[in-house]
């Protein structure tokens, strides 16, 4: 019994090194693409931070207002 991978073609030297060149790419790819899901996370934290704590201020101010009237 031979495994079935014997009968596979053996890459030549330039798939090899274009596989290698995809493999840093994508490196490169998947890196940046962390970094943007953080940065786009964070902002998105923000803007809803943001938005709760407007809210805050304004029921603040709110009763300040009818206080001194």
């Amino acid at each position: 019994f031979t495994p079935w991978t014997n009968s596979l073609p053996q890459p030549s030297p330039l798939d090899t090194e274009v596989l290698s060149f995809l493999s840093q790419d994508y490196e490169t790819i998947r890196n940046g693409g962390l970094i943007f899901a953080v940065v786009a996370f964070l902002i998105g934290l923000l803007i809803i931070l943001s938005e709760y704590w407007g809210q805050e201020g304004k029921k603040e101010r709110q009763v300040c207002e009818k206080r001194h009237t």
